[in-house]
């Protein structure tokens, strides 16, 4: 499941839960948030964008 969590003109935070863990990304870019969601692969999209990147 992924929600987002709150708003800014260009950044957000966003939650990715999984069946163990709940993350929270904080300060997303609003243009890797989109490509997030609209990723063929969620996966290969965060360890490629996301993973290391962010809070």
């Amino acid at each position: 499941m992924i929600s987002r969590q709150a708003s800014e003109l260009l950044n957000l935070d966003y939650r990715v839960k999984t069946s163990k863990k709940t993350y929270i990304f904080k300060n997303v870019p609003i243009a890797i948030w989109n490509n997030f969601k609209e990723a063929p692969s969620f996966g290969t999209y965060y360890n490629k964008h996301i993973r290391d990147k962010f809070q």
